[in-house]
């Protein structure tokens, strides 16, 4: 068959970041993330507690084609640094809570089972600040 293996669904590979952005060029304090070897799990979570935020004008995300393992995530806050140290925080604090093995660790399911059990509504997040 055609279909590439399943493993390349979750691992990421060397060499690439799990998260990255781009600043965009256009629009001032608003950026594109791209989050590697995620889905609509980790998508729509970071969604929906962006759009919690008051100070946050845009937030959505895509999936660029079924085949690419990654999602872009597009925000246009009025604090873009913030987001991108709040990712971080996220990213840590789902690994420390995983407990799992290496090769399931880093599993779409595993990722839905920590976001399922970690209190996100009672995270500090995205404290804004206006970038001048």
């Amino acid at each position: 068959m055609n279909a590439p293996d399943r493993y390349e669904r979750f691992v990421v590979p060397e060499g690439v970041k799990k998260v990255s952005y781009e600043r965009d060029t256009k629009i001032m304090n608003a950026a594109t993330f791209t989050v590697e070897r995620e889905d609509h799990t980790i998508g729509n979570i970071v969604r929906m507690q962006l759009h919690r935020d008051e100070n946050v004008l845009f937030a959505g995300y895509k999936l660029p084609h079924p085949l690419q393992y990654k999602i872009l995530l597009r925000a246009y806050n009025q604090a873009i640094n913030d987001l991108d140290k709040e990712l971080d925080h996220l990213k840590n604090q789902f690994e420390s809570q995983r407990g799992f093995g290496e090769g399931v660790a880093n599993s779409p399911l595993a990722d839905s089972i920590v976001a399922e059990s970690t209190p996100l509504s009672g995270m500090p997040l995205f404290e804004a600040h206006l970038v001048r």
